[in-house]
């Protein structure tokens, strides 16, 4: 089982059209974390169109609290619980208009402090996304998490294709562990992309990705409310 999330979305763009049209010609289901303060109006009706695609919140607007030499964190260390509530709620509420939102949050760099977590659920919602496998599907009662495992970027390098060898070795880890229960089974798979850094060589990976798999009855992609168990 696999899903899908996009990050750093904020207005329509040539990229983000192209992303879509791989999810409606694969028919895979797709989560677009979008920035909410800068993200634009068109952003929300454009996404309207897109019955596939489901909008999460990706932090407030992007932007690293952390001292320098800390690795870079939105809701890290630094911030207070209280702080991190209320800005959690204002970029929510600034996605109001989007009328396929789901209330999943999506931290900056994939990073959330312990007391993050609690900031999230206070702030109403009850979907966590971050990388890597999950120590638990629910961190805190009435927070479920499902991450995302396998990123096509190669962020410390040239920042562009991490390699079809790399992406499918850690597809392959991450299901391997899961048989092994070393990671938790119920956990699906999660792609990771970031359209507006995609190369052609990341957007033939992702498209060759998306056929293999619907191309075999035996491998689901679930929709959003399925992966993260919203009513």
């Amino acid at each position: 089982m696999f899903w899908w999330r996009d990050d750093d979305a904020t207005r329509p763009t040539g990229h983000l059209d192209r992303l879509v049209r791989l999810s409606e010609t694969y028919l895979v289901p797709l989560v677009i974390a979008a920035v909410p303060e800068p993200a634009e109006p068109e952003l929300a009706s454009w996404l309207a169109e897109c019955p596939l695609v489901r909008t999460a919140q990706h932090g407030f607007r992007h932007h690293n609290h952390e001292p320098d030499g800390a690795k870079k964190s939105e809701y890290g260390e630094s911030r207070t619980e209280a702080e991190m509530i209320a800005e959690i709620r204002a970029g929510w509420s600034r996605l109001d208009g989007f009328s396929n939102r789901v209330p999943v949050f999506v931290p900056p760099w994939n990073r959330l402090a312990a007391s993050g977590f609690e900031a999230v659920r206070k702030a109403g919602l009850v979907g966590v996304s971050g990388f890597k496998a999950r120590l638990q599907a629910e961190p805190i009662a009435g927070l479920k998490q499902v991450n995302t495992h396998v990123d096509v970027i190669e962020w410390r390098g040239h920042r562009g294709f991490v390699g079809e060898g790399k992406a499918l070795a850690d597809i392959v880890e991450h299901l391997a562990a899961k048989r092994q229960d070393t990671a938790d089974p119920g956990e699906p798979t999660g792609l990771l992309t970031h359209h507006l850094d995609h190369d052609e060589a990341t957007w033939a990976f992702v498209e060759k990705f998306l056929l293999w798999t619907r191309e075999r009855d035996t491998v689901k992609w679930p929709l959003a409310a399925d992966v993260f168990g919203l009513q």
